[in-house]
C-alpha cells in the first residue's frame, strides 16, 4: 500500500515538474513579448515591431532552430540515441533564445525597461474597466511596480532648469502708468522671476472667447504683443484651470487600481461634463512649469508652448 501511495505521488510530481518545464515555453516569450510591446507604447510607437518580435522569441526562431537540427541530423542519418524528446530540445531552444533577448534588454536598459513596464505594462486593456480588466491592471501594473521599484533612480531629466540663471540682472518690475492717448498700458521689463499675479488680460478673459485653442490664442496675441508677456499670459491661462484628482492620486500610490477612476481621455472627457478636470497628481504641474522655463529659453514660438502646456499638464478642458 505505502509503495502505491509512493508511486502516486512520484507520478503527481512528475506531471507537476513537467506542467512547469513546458509552461516555461510560454510564459518566457510571453514576458518578452509583454517588454517590448510596453517599450513601444512606453515610446508611442508602432505595436508591430513588437508583435514581430514576439513571433520571432516563439515560435519561428524556436521552432526553425529545432526544424534545422533535425534536417542535419537527417543528411547525417544519424540512427543513435537521443536524449531529449523534440519538445524538450523546443523548449531549451525557447528559453535560451529569450534569456539572450531578456538579457540583453536588462543590460542595455533595465531601468527604463521596468519603468516602461510599470508606466505602459496595461496598454492592451485601454478602454476596458469592467471588474475583469480591472483585476488584471492591478496585477500586471503591481508585478511591473515591483520590478520598477528595484532599479536605481535615474538622474532628474530636468536639470536645475526651474533655477533662475545666475547672470540674472536686476529689472525694474515698477508697474507702469497707463498710456495717458490710449489708456493701455505700455510694455514693461518682465525679469525674472516672473510675477506671480495672473494676467489681468486671462484673469477677466470672457467665457465666449475660450471655445476652441484658436480663439484663445486670437483673444490672447490680439491684445499682448510682448513676446514674453504672451507667454506669461498661456502659462496663466493653463494654471489657473488646473485641477487635479487627489483622491484618485491617493488609491494610485496605495496600488489600488480596482477602484482607481479610468485615466483614459475618454473617462476624463466625461468627469470633466460633471464639472472636475483631471490631472494625474502634484508632479504634472511641477513638470509643465520646467517644460515652460526650458522651451521658453530655447526661443519656442508661444503657440507652441500654449501646445506644450495642454499636452504636459494634461488640462482636460481641451481632451
Amino acid at each position: 500500500m505505502a509503495g502505491r501511495a509512493g508511486t502516486v505521488a512520484l507520478f503527481l510530481l512528475k506531471g507537476l515538474g513537467r506542467v512547469l518545464w513546458l509552461s516555461t515555453m510560454v510564459l518566457t516569450p510571453l514576458f518578452g513579448f509583454w517588454l517590448a510591446s510596453s517599450l513601444a507604447a512606453y515610446h508611442n510607437a508602432t505595436q508591430w515591431l513588437s508583435l514581430l518580435v514576439g513571433l520571432l522569441l516563439f515560435p519561428i526562431l524556436p521552432v526553425g532552430w529545432d526544424l534545422f537540427y533535425a534536417w542535419r541530423l537527417s543528411r547525417k542519418k544519424y540512427s543513435g540515441p537521443r536524449y531529449l524528446t523534440g519538445i524538450d530540445r523546443i523548449v531549451l531552444r525557447t528559453l535560451i533564445i529569450n534569456g539572450v533577448f531578456l538579457g540583453g534588454m536588462m543590460w542595455k536598459g533595465k531601468q527604463e525597461s521596468f519603468r516602461a513596464l510599470a508606466v505602459r505594462g496595461d496598454w492592451m486593456l485601454e478602454g476596458f474597466n469592467g471588474p475583469v480588466a480591472s483585476t488584471m491592471r492591478g496585477w500586471m501594473l503591481g508585478f511591473a511596480d515591483k520590478l520598477d521599484k528595484r532599479t536605481t533612480p535615474a538622474d532628474n531629466p530636468y536639470g536645475k532648469s526651474d533655477q533662475a540663471p545666475d547672470d540674472v540682472k536686476p529689472v525694474d518690475d515698477t508697474p507702469v502708468t497707463p498710456d495717458s492717448t490710449t489708456g493701455t498700458p505700455a510694455p514693461q521689463a518682465m525679469g525674472w522671476p516672473l510675477p506671480a499675479e495672473f494676467d489681468p488680460i486671462v484673469a477677466n478673459m470672457p467665457e465666449s472667447e475660450q471655445s476652441s485653442i484658436e480663439s484663445v490664442g486670437a483673444y490672447l496675441s490680439a491684445r499682448i504683443t510682448d513676446k514674453k508677456q504672451l507667454v506669461k499670459a498661456i502659462h496663466d491661462y493653463v494654471v489657473n484651470r488646473l485641477h487635479y484628482d487627489y483622491d484618485a492620486l491617493k488609491l494610485i500610490q496605495a496600488h489600488d487600481y480596482e477602484h482607481t477612476p479610468a485615466q483614459t481621455a475618454e473617462a476624463i472627457q466625461q468627469v470633466v461634463g460633471h464639472a472636475q478636470r483631471v490631472a494625474r497628481g502634484r508632479a504634472a504641474r511641477q513638470h509643465e512649469r520646467e517644460q515652460f522655463v526650458v522651451a521658453e529659453r530655447a526661443g519656442a514660438e508661444p503657440f507652441e508652448l500654449f501646445a506644450r502646456a495642454i499636452v504636459w499638464a494634461e488640462v482636460s478642458h481641451f481632451l
